[in-house]
């Protein structure tokens, strides 16, 4: 297994993600992938529509 190394030019991600951050993502489409960003947040099961959940 190969181990990942260190590349101080790269910003630092850790998997702590709160609600309304924008998060880097692979993004994949038809026949190929794009690096975006995504907001992550939560929907509850009971809102009538996405703008309900978290700005």
């Amino acid at each position: 297994m190969k181990r990942a190394h260190y590349t101080p030019n790269l910003p630092y991600f850790h998997s702590a993600i709160a609600p309304g951050q924008l998060i880097p993502a692979i993004i994949s489409g038809p026949g190929k992938r794009r690096i975006g960003q995504l907001k992550w947040g939560l929907v509850p099961s009971w809102a009538q529509d996405e703008k309900s959940g978290y700005p």
